[in-house]
């Protein structure tokens, strides 16, 4: 990039606080020109696979009765003989804490990303409630897999569904994704609308506890559905929408740690 620019790109020592990347020359062409090769970098970065998304917008599913329901789940399942046969590794669980819907994937690694995020919901706070006119409450039952083959599961998830007759969630994901989109926080491959799920399994869960050279593990759900597939937590109510960090937690609620979160009522 210096190279082609002309211009010097100071990166910031790790230990320091703040990111901002310094871009010196001698012209003022040579700094734009060093702008935009540093942009178009961190674009084609933040477009590829091996840049993870780091944060995401949640609505939390997580309450003392939900919790005790899946942990009852998790003990009936991962204490059967049965069900190991059927290469359920219990690391796969979902942590109950952690129960939760997501909105949307986001990339955000840089303070201004992050800042306009926060400012966003914020923005958006007064239209979403009163989009909902009251609490928003959802039921947490039926498990459901990804894929067509129930002998070969990587993911499997409980249904979502608002009670009552309105479709105020999807009104409210669809109105977070479109805004999110349009003020550029939202990579183009991310604008779609919501699948409505709670992931209680995810062999991907297992992988990152072993090596993360091997291969993605499958297992075999077909007596478990048979067993289980009624599974049912409860009426959860829906407090907030957060700004999610992925892989840090709150010490005191064991959610998800928060940037910023969205009251709904």
């Amino acid at each position: 990039m210096e190279e082609a620019s002309g211009a010097q790109i100071i990166f910031p020592p790790q230990q320091q606080s703040r990111n901002e990347v310094q871009i010196k020359a001698k012209s003022r062409a040579a700094v734009c020109k060093g702008c935009l090769r540093l942009r178009l970098a961190i674009d084609s970065a933040l477009q590829s696979r091996l840049l993870d998304y780091n944060f995401f917008l949640s609505l939390p599913l997580a309450n003392p009765v939900s919790i005790q329901k899946f942990v009852a789940f998790r003990h009936a399942v991962t204490s059967d003989p049965a069900f190991s046969a059927s290469g359920i590794d219990p690391s796969a669980f979902m942590t109950p804490e952690h129960l939760h819907l997501t909105i949307a994937m986001l990339k955000l690694y840089s303070d201004e990303t992050r800042y306009r995020a926060r400012m966003l919901l914020k923005k958006l706070q007064p239209e979403i409630q009163k989009l909902l006119e009251g609490p928003l409450q959802v039921h947490l039952q039926g498990l459901e897999i990804m894929n067509d083959d129930p002998s070969s599961i990587n993911v499997l998830y409980l249904q979502v569904k608002e009670v009552g007759p309105s479709n105020r969630l999807e009104q409210l994901c669809e109105r977070l994704v479109q805004e999110f989109a349009s003020n550029g926080l939202l990579l183009p491959q991310d604008i779609r609308p919501v699948k409505l799920h709670a992931t209680v399994i995810n062999t991907r869960y297992a992988m990152r506890k072993a090596d993360a050279g091997a291969p993605r593990q499958q297992f075999d759900g077909r007596l478990l559905l048979q067993r289980l597939s009624s599974l049912d937590l409860g009426v959860v109510t829906l407090p907030a929408v957060h700004l999610s960090q992925r892989g840090s937690f709150d010490k005191d609620t064991g959610y998800y740690s928060s940037l910023a979160a969205m009251q709904l009522c």
